[in-house]
């Protein structure tokens, strides 16, 4: 019956819903170890107005991503707020991965990503066996995501000079093709 209640509260908000997935001192490592998404949002928005570094998007979802982890890690506990932090780091891991892909240097980024699956699984695993462990190996998760995202922002993951040609056209020719050809024939 414990696992059933456990599950429920996994995918329905419960406000009265006090189980917490770590103690408040695992939690209080945990958000200090998420204001790093913050610094290096800024270091990326810095970055981004100062040296005409592309991947914006990324600061984007990055920043998105220290939101959501900030608003979970305050209070750790099951239901809309972990399921809304879990899905959007998914999403931004997933869309990372598809912009930095065909970039020069993303072995950088890959090897980060490659300690966030395998720090993750460790945390997963040491979550109920040692509460110690799982919280150092949830802050690497952390840390390697940070690493990975500062090597974006440094610039020492640049893009293909293929890239730099049609990404930027790719707008204006969607608006010459559809927004000014429908402006015309009104």
């Amino acid at each position: 019956m414990e696992t059933v209640k456990k599950i429920k509260n996994l995918f329905y908000y419960n406000p009265s819903s006090d189980i917490y997935v770590l103690e408040k001192k695992h939690s209080r490592i945990l958000l200090s170890s998420s204001l790093l998404f913050w610094l290096n949002s800024i270091y990326g928005g810095y970055n981004y107005l100062n040296y005409n570094m592309k991947f914006n998007e990324i600061i984007f979802t990055n920043t998105i991503l220290f939101l959501t982890s900030i608003n979970y890690w305050r209070k750790p506990t099951y239901g809309f707020r972990r399921n809304i932090d879990i899905s959007v780091a998914v999403i931004n891991f997933c869309y990372n991965h598809s912009v930095i892909s065909h970039c020069q240097y993303s072995w950088i980024y890959y090897l980060a990503m490659s300690g966030i699956v395998g720090f993750y699984g460790l945390s997963h695993f040491y979550h109920d066996k040692n509460r110690n462990l799982g919280c150092f190996f949830h802050f690497m998760v952390h840390l390697s995501a940070n690493i990975g995202n500062f090597a974006v922002f440094n610039g020492l993951i640049t893009t293909p000079t293929l890239y730099n040609y049609i990404y930027p056209n790719y707008l204006s020719i969607l608006y010459d093709k559809f927004i000014k050809s429908s402006i015309i024939i009104r």
